[in-house]
């Protein structure tokens, strides 16, 4: 969550109190900095039935040959649906339908057709009113105070408006509508009405020539070809007179490669804009008009045609992920030691695994990030104890990705509460400066089921209502280790239902080099996440378990999840979380 979001500092600025969660989740939600557990999900009820639609289709044209795709993917389906409230309230006989339907299916082509038909109509019936119905439900959330309402019908608009073209950047700003002046409702009615009912706007895009044309003689053959390819060679004297204030931000030494494209905000246009150039400049580059070139040092300008503002974005205000590895010293002191020794094996694994990685945060090019950080993930998970690597890479890295997840969900506690100047008696480090998160995690796991101790948190953590919703879920999580199991389990499968897709995304980028780069760069910040993460637990297995090759680390990361989970779900056991789970991790082997 972000610093200065106190209820309070929010009021004071002109929100209505009935929207201050509403608010405060809508910026973490759209926030680009914010940690993957709490940032949009990609998925509601409305794509992942279109999606579940194209799975099917390509496994009946057998694109996909193996039924997993459509057998997670229904899996996944069904999880997302049996939590949509407004499919419970609104339409609960396409509910009672979709259940039994996408329950064991079959594996004749006449299954798949059948899924096929039924999921085309379902889709037809709620597009008519499913936006509607979200929407009424949601404002009705905010008037009653309903906030686990509030808290998963935000997440599910956030969602609709991404998949509907919108960049989670300009989401973030358009909140901000509720913050003017005017009645609650005038304000609502606005900010709802710009983002579900407004249309997609025409922009012009420039940006800087950045590529060298083989022969100079050449020029005026490349200007022609991009023009046929729709991309045209613009100046600044190109419009000073019907837009002085554009023309002024552009320098009159340069050319200026144009593209219009219609978007519902800038950060979209130029990801429409870019994608639509890179292609125009790669054919010339296959046929040697132009010299390879790259995005570096490039300036993207947008103007917005209809109201003639101005914006210059640059490409890492769209493409610079967030960055979760964890650097403590600690860990690089394992990383060093683990190098230095003599076993080579271990040693290329990760190096592999490294390099790749910094090849793909180098590329401004959504598909080469991609591409290099899936091959990063890869050579690290690559073993002969599977048969092939979507099945290594699905059945490892999510049981090494919740080794954490308790400790993440508190850590990330502590440094909301520390946004939020909220101060639970945090152990600070040796320094006095900083506040250790290990030690702090340990102090919350004890206190917090203490009754005196739980009431002071609740009253320190009420400044923010969305801090304060955050206390709940960690208590709930705490409270009981067959709650802990089952949120951490269903962790565990969305993360490898995740997997599978994030394999579909690749087979499809190297088969067809097509796919939407506006969703893309989400999917990548996944892919970091699940690399650093996994990374890290497989050095730190190496090191502290002194094991020779990489497969028996991951042979541990995964017995070490499974016999937790078999304790955990032990109905004769009387073993508490702080027994099982120590300072929040997962530590059985």
């Amino acid at each position: 969550m972000l610093s200065k979001s106190n209820n309070r500092q929010l009021i004071d600025r002109g929100l209505d109190p009935k929207l201050v969660l509403f608010y405060q989740v809508w910026q973490e939600l759209t926030y680009r900095w914010t940690i993957d557990t709490y940032k949009n999900k990609i998925f509601n009820t409305l794509n992942i039935l279109q999606e579940t639609v194209d799975v099917a289709e390509k496994t009946l044209a057998k694109i996909y040959l193996s039924y997993s795709n459509i057998q997670q993917c229904l899996a996944e389906t069904l999880y997302i649906i049996n939590h949509d409230n407004t499919l419970e309230k609104h339409y609960p006989t396409i509910l009672h339908m979709l259940r039994r339907n996408l329950s064991g299916l079959g594996s004749k082509d006449s299954d798949l057709k059948r899924i096929i038909a039924h999921l085309k109509n379902v889709i037809t019936k709620l597009d008519a009113s499913y936006i509607e119905n979200l929407l009424t439900d949601l404002r009705t959330a905010i008037n009653d105070g309903s906030e686990k309402e509030i808290m998963n019908l935000t997440n599910c608009m956030v969602s609709i408006a991404i998949q509907h073209g919108w960049s989670s950047s300009e989401l973030f700003n358009c909140v901000n509508i509720l913050l003017e002046s005017e009645e609650i409702n005038i304000k609502w009615e606005k900010f709802v009405s710009k983002i579900f009912y407004s249309e997609e706007q025409e922009r012009i895009i420039l940006i800087n020539t950045f590529f060298k044309i083989k022969s100079e003689g050449d020029t005026g053959t490349v200007f022609r070809n991009l023009s046929r390819l729709g991309v045209e060679i613009k100046s600044c004297d190109d419009f000073k007179e019907d837009y002085p204030d554009f023309a002024d931000k552009l320098s009159p030494k340069r050319r200026y490669m144009l593209m219009k494209v219609s978007a519902y905000d800038d950060y979209s246009a130029a990801h429409k804009a870019i994608r639509g150039i890179s292609d125009s400049l790669n054919i010339l580059s296959f046929y040697n008009f132009i010299e390879y070139w790259d995005l570096k040092d490039i300036k993207i300008h947008v103007l917005n045609k209809q109201t003639k503002e101005n914006r210059t974005i640059h490409p890492n205000d769209l493409y610079k992920t967030y960055n979760s590895i964890d650097s403590s010293n600690k860990v690089f002191a394992r990383t060093c030691s683990l190098l230095v020794q003599d076993n080579q094996a271990i040693k290329e694994r990760i190096l592999n695994s490294f390099g790749y990685t910094n090849m793909s945060q180098a590329s401004l090019l959504q598909e080469e990030k991609f591409m290099n950080a899936w091959v990063a993930l890869e050579s690290l998970t690559r073993t002969q104890i599977y048969n092939d690597i979507i099945s290594a890479v699905k059945n490892v890295l999510p049981q090494a990705h919740c080794k954490r997840y308790l400790f993440r969900i508190i850590k990330n506690f502590i440094e909301d509460c520390i946004r939020c100047e909220v101060d639970l008696g945090f152990v600070m480090s040796g320094t006095g400066d900083k506040v250790n998160r290990a030690e702090s995690v340990k102090k919350i796991m004890t206190e917090i089921n203490d009754p005196l101790q739980l009431a002071r948190y609740i009253e320190k953590c009420s400044v923010n209502s969305l801090l304060s919703q955050r206390l709940v879920q960690i208590q709930s999580l705490l409270s009981d280790i067959k709650t802990l199991a089952n949120r951490i389990d269903e962790h565990k499968e969305r993360l490898t239902w995740q997997i599978q897709r994030l394999y579909r995304i690749r087979n499809q980028i190297a088969h067809s080099a097509l796919y939407d780069t506006n969703l893309l760069i989400s999917y990548i910040e996944h892919l970091y996440d699940y690399i650093f993460i996994f990374t890290n637990e497989v050095i730190v297995c190496v090191v502290d378990k002194k094991v020779t090759n990489i497969d028996e680390a991951l042979c541990i990361l995964k017995e070490n999840y499974d016999e937790f989970k078999f304790i955990a779900s032990d109905k004769k056991t009387a073993m508490t979380v702080n027994d099982l789970i120590c300072g929040g991790i997962i530590n059985m082997i």
